[in-house]
């Protein structure tokens, strides 16, 4: 069964399954501008703190047309006004125009951040078959982060290699600062 499970395939298929269910359940705009708000700000989210996936990449760059200052300020214009709360929405929320324009300011960097990571899986690749040839070695072991694996099988499928990824079990906890540090290549304390 296991070999039939592809790795983050559940996932992307219940996100597939709760946008359907949300969509079939859904009466009103409002609720779906409220859902597709949701799930925007959710892929920014994950942009902003290196937590996208292959396949959330791959969402957010499908959808970064949609992602701008002006779609979302109106998108939390429209939820206001059709909540009948426009002038206490906007007082009470902590999200204004001007963060939108500071975060959205932030997005190119990260953009390059998530562009070199998938370069870095044809590198990855590249270079373990170099020093294979160069060591006249019949295997190796590449140690990458979960975000490289379908990027590197990709590739690997596609020169006909065998391979075999292990992954650990991740509890889900994360200390925030120690993957930071690692992504910054630093030696957290």
């Amino acid at each position: 069964l296991s070999e039939r499970v592809r790795a983050g395939g559940v996932a992307d298929e219940l996100d597939a399954l709760q946008e359907a269910v949300e969509e079939a359940l859904f009466s009103t705009d409002a609720q779906r501008t409220l859902a597709r708000l949701l799930r925007q700000l959710a892929l920014l989210d994950q942009l902003l703190h290196v937590k996208l996936s292959p396949s959330g990449l791959a969402s957010y760059r499908a959808n970064r047309s949609m992602l701008t200052v002006e779609t979302l300020w109106q998108a939390f214009n429209q939820l206001s006004v059709n909540s009948h709360q426009s002038s206490e929405f906007l007082n009470q929320s902590s999200v204004i125009r001007k963060e939108l324009e500071d975060l959205f300011a932030g997005l190119p960097a990260q953009e390059r951040f998530y562009e070199l990571a998938v370069k870095r899986d044809e590198a990855l690749v590249r270079n373990t078959l170099r020093q294979l040839e160069a060591r006249d070695a019949q295997a190796a072991v590449l140690v990458t982060g979960g975000f490289h694996t379908p990027g590197i099988t990709q590739r690997l499928q596609a020169r006909d290699i065998a391979y075999l990824v292990i992954a650990p079990s991740a509890d889900g906890s994360l200390d925030e600062a120690r993957y930071r540090a690692r992504l910054e290549n630093v030696i957290p304390p």
